[in-house]
């Protein structure tokens, strides 16, 4: 796939500061063919950034920004009724990074963000004729506690000489909850339970509990 993530165009003139930003992407998905309905699915992702006038953090870079993701996803049924998901992305690339102690024309430092999720769903063996289920998941995006320092070579800690903050990138996980409109998808870990019925046709009742914790504090 491929497309125009934000093209630099306002108003119908054209943007000459070369800050176009880029997508690409490549899905495969493969059935093993086993009596578990395993799936394997590969993925990999681009954003590309301009290398120009990169605006971060309300600041102004002359440093682009790149986005890499690779990531593999499992999906199988070792029960009847009961479906068990793993994923695993890893976050590459540079940062153009902007503060008030950052060097002229910016700073650029490498990512190095994980993301994994697992999810299981199970349909219940009782009551068949209303579909009962039940579901439960769990996720983790790294974070960053010193994401707001100056990613100078010469100032701020250690840590600081990678940026493991995961970018919330074009995501939906999560999409008409209210957490995910407070909330970006970065330094968490989300935790959710859940089960939907079916009491009559074509109308599905559904319940869901979701509890949020930082992964990292920030400072």
């Amino acid at each position: 796939i491929y497309f125009k993530n934000d093209s630099g165009v306002v108003k119908g003139t054209q943007n000459a500061l070369k800050d176009d930003s880029d997508v690409f992407g490549l899905n495969a998905n493969y059935k093993l063919g086993d009596s578990l309905d395993t799936v394997v699915e590969g993925y990999g992702f681009a954003r590309v950034t301009g290398d120009k006038n990169t605006t971060v953090n309300g600041a102004v870079s002359d440093k682009g920004d790149q986005l890499y993701v690779p990531g593999l996803r499992v999906s199988t049924n070792p029960v009847k009724g009961l479906n068990v998901q793993g994923e695993l992305a890893w976050q590459l690339g540079r940062k153009g990074y902007v503060d008030s102690g950052a060097p002229a024309g910016g700073d650029n430092i490498r990512r190095s963000a994980m993301a994994y999720q697992l999810m299981s769903s199970y349909a219940l063996p009782v009551l068949e004729q209303y579909k009962p289920s039940v579901n439960a998941s769990y996720t983790h995006v790294s974070g960053d506690k010193n994401a707001s320092v100056n990613r100078s070579a010469h100032a701020g800690p250690k840590s600081g000489e990678t940026y493991s903050a995961w970018d919330p990138f074009n995501e939906a996980q999560g999409s008409g909850t209210i957490y995910n409109s407070l909330f970006d998808l970065t330094n968490l870990n989300v935790f959710s339970v859940g089960g939907q019925v079916t009491p009559i046709q074509d109308v599905t009742a559904a319940f869901a509990w979701t509890g949020l914790w930082a992964d990292r504090k920030i400072g």
